[in-house]
Formats: C-alpha cells, structure tokens, sequence
C-alpha cells in the first residue's frame, strides 16, 4: 500500500518513530511576487468548461466488453455477490441490454466452471484487482484466490485473441507472489468470447 511505501522510506532515512504523525523534509522556499509595471498589460485567459462523462464509452465494442466485464468481475470476491453485481449491472442505462446479457452469461459460466468454483467459494479470502507492488514494477492480477494463508491461484481475464504476452504476465504475477512467500497452485488464463458466449482456461502451472 502506499502507507507502506512512506514508511519504507522514513524507516530507511531513519525518521520513522511509532509516535510520530508528521513529517517534514526538505527546504521551504518562497517566491518572489513581481510587481507588474504601470505599461504592462493585463493577460487575457481564455476559459472553457470541460463536462465529465458519467461513463466512459468505448467506440470499439471488444475493448468496451473488456472494460465492462473487468469491472464486473472486480466486484464479485465470493459467489455470494454475484447477486448484488448482476442488480447493480442491470440498472445501469448506458449499456445496452445485448451487452449486458453477454457479460452476465460469461460471467456465470466463468464462476461456475469446474476448474474455477472453488476459486469463488465463500469460504476462501481473493483479492481482487489490487495493486501489489514489486521491486521492479507494480503488477494488478485480475484475481487472487487464496485457498489458505500460504497457497493461491492466480486468475487473469482475457477478452482478445492469445498472445504469447499473456503467459509471460500471468507469469510475471506468479514469480511476485512466490518472492513474496506463497505457494502458487496454478495460474489460469480464461479467454471469453463474447461472439459465441464461449469460455476457455489456458493453465500455466
């Protein structure tokens, strides 16, 4: 977290103290104001007023499924609120209900596949779609279940055609959690369809 990562640097500056709650470093400085001359002439700015959009629309429908599908998936850390999602998803009014239909037939058939139910049981802790950061680069795993205190599995969600990138990611995600101490059972790769509402598991164990 970043909490953490503050603390990493005023431990190994050696400033970090339990009691503590406010750190300075560095020196203040202060700007000079230029008084302007009596011949100067005032600055025009022009202004504009930019509208932020309640949802971001995506023109390529593959790259909008892939948006939407993550963050479905990313609210759903146990089976159990697979409901509340599905409620959520169906009141939204800037997806079509063609899409809408496709999210949710793949993500059930993704919760429910044999190879993955145990991934989403209630009775396992999964992380998902959090930053972890690394010594090298900060990585962001769809998925995580963690089946005990030492042992996961590393799931990744891929809406586009394989690519040899994939396995080195998932990969990637499997050596940070391993240096950070845990045993990874397996790493999954599931690539949807949402053409012929299919769902394929690549594992990289």
């Amino acid at each position: 977290s970043h909490s953490e990562i503050i603390r990493f640097f005023l431990e190994k500056n050696k400033k970090w103290t339990n009691t503590n709650s406010h750190y300075f470093w560095g020196e203040k400085t202060t700007k000079k104001r230029i008084k302007p001359t009596k011949n100067q002439q005032p600055i025009d700015f022009e202004t504009k007023t930019i509208s932020k959009e309640r949802q971001l629309v995506y023109n390529d429908d593959k790259i909008r499924f892939g948006k939407l599908f993550h963050d479905f998936m990313s609210q759903i850390v146990n089976e159990s609120d697979y409901k509340k999602a599905k409620l959520k998803m169906n009141a939204r009014s800037d997806i079509s209900q063609e899409l809408k239909e496709k999210i949710l037939i793949l993500s059930k058939k993704t919760i429910s596949n044999k190879n993955l139910k145990a991934c989403f049981s209630n009775k396992i802790n999964a992380v998902c779609e959090k930053e972890i950061f690394s010594k090298k680069k900060s990585i962001i795993p769809d998925r995580i279940a963690f089946l005990n205190k030492k042992e996961a599995i590393i799931i990744d969600y891929k809406t586009g055609v394989k690519q040899k990138k994939d396995t080195q990611q998932i990969g990637l995600y499997k050596k940070t959690l391993t240096e950070m101490g845990y045993a990874v059972l397996d790493t999954i790769l599931v690539y949807l369809n949402p053409s012929n509402l299919s769902v394929e598991l690549v594992h990289n164990k």
